[in-house]
């Protein structure tokens, strides 16, 4: 069966689809193509659609399989149940213009529990039967694990999803242009660090550390910072009391007074520990460990310096940190008040990072040209 066949069967479709002017079937596949770009995060080629992408996809894969086998796959159909379950749930679930931008923006919260579930079981099978297609297109998040628990925590925590993807943003443009020095924009950078901290602590609370034993450390690092000294811990001498909002308000007293004594004895910026932080919050959440080894070049040799080789880093899978990652994202559904709460403060943040950073490069970076005969003059 066809995707063309199998639509016009669906009578409870075509004519919901009619009255928002789906007509033909061209309108009808960018009516599913507009949503499963947006789940999916995949630009389609030019006159292609989904449909047709894994009917190709599964005729591939037939051809390889007689090629090692010697015989057809039985079950090679170009538009399976798999596909026929999957486009009836996106039409029952997002069949409103206004899923597009939901889908868009990634407010997968404003859906029933139970929907996304249904859809999640649905994109399981997907994901297992277009394998091949889904790791070459989404290569960029790694093997097919990162693939599956991308799209989970997109579509059961989104604003874990989202505070991920737009510090992935923040660290990215920031990263551009360290020299701004200007008094707003640093102001706001310590204001946002502040933020920062915080959310740094309830993720590290999330993955099952003690308050109290990192307090315990920055007290150490400032004692350091402030004196030169490094005071060994005491193993072992701190109770798992019950947290109150007296620690969190200290913990977070602390870490303001690390970051001013940071400054003033480092000179270093906020900016920079900014960037700091948010690779640190990227390591939480990673499940892979990562391995750096040299390996010799063979046929090349160095009396002087030994045998030459060069870097490899390697993404080793961590079962440590694979627990950690889950225990945070059980612990994120349950309560998400903390990431709605930094959401914001993140969003506010980039796009005034975003406006500031933009000008900058506009009267800084670049010129605008003059009439001189159609040259371009660039800053030196």
């Amino acid at each position: 069966m066809t995707f063309a066949e199998w639509i016009r069967e669906q009578k409870d479709i075509c004519d919901k689809l009619k009255e928002q002017n789906y007509e033909d079937q061209k309108e009808i596949r960018n009516f599913f193509n507009d949503r499963i770009k947006r789940i999916f995060e995949i630009d389609l080629p030019k006159n292609k659609s989904y449909e047709r992408i894994w009917g190709d996809n599964r005729d591939k894969n037939k051809r390889m399989y007689k090629a090692l086998y010697g015989e057809l796959k039985e079950d090679d159909i170009k538009f399976g149940e798999g596909e026929q379950r999957f486009f009836r749930a996106i039409f029952e679930i997002f069949s409103q213009s206004e899923d597009i931008n939901n889908l868009k923006n990634n407010k997968w919260e404003l859906y029933d529990l139970q929907q996304r579930e249904k859809l999640w079981n649905i994109i399981e099978d997907m994901l297992e039967a277009n394998d091949s297609w889904f790791v070459k297109e989404l290569g960029w998040w790694g093997r097919h694990w990162d693939v599956e628990n991308y799209l989970m925590e997109k579509i059961f925590v989104p604003h874990l999803y989202r505070i991920r993807k737009n510090l992935s943003k923040l660290k990215e443009e920031i990263d551009l242009y360290p020299e701004i020095k200007d008094e707003e924009y640093i102001n706001k950078a310590i204001s946002f660090e502040q933020s920062l901290d915080r959310y740094l602590s309830i993720l590290f609370e999330r993955a099952g550390e003690n308050i109290f034993e990192r307090i315990n450390t920055k007290i150490r690092k400032l004692q350091q910072l402030i004196y030169g000294i490094n005071i060994q811990s005491i193993e072992g001498v701190v109770e798992k009391n019950e947290i109150t909002q007296e620690d969190v308000n200290f913990e977070a007293a602390i870490d303001r007074y690390l970051n001013f004594w940071d400054m003033r004895r480092n000179e270093n910026d906020c900016i920079n520990r900014i960037l700091n932080k948010i690779e640190e919050i990227e390591n939480i959440w990673s499940i892979y460990e990562v391995k750096t080894t040299y390996v010799p070049i063979k046929g090349l040799s160095d009396e002087g310096e030994g045998i030459p080789s060069y870097e490899k880093i390697e993404f080793v899978e961590n079962k440590k940190f694979e627990e950690r990652y889950k225990k945070i994202v059980k612990e994120t559904e349950l309560n998400c008040e903390e990431d709605e709460i930094f959401e914001k403060k993140l969003k506010g943040y980039a796009n005034f990072a975003h406006r500031k950073i933009n000008k900058y490069y506009k009267e800084n970076v670049f010129r605008e040209p003059k009439n001189d005969g159609g040259k371009i003059n660039f800053l030196e």
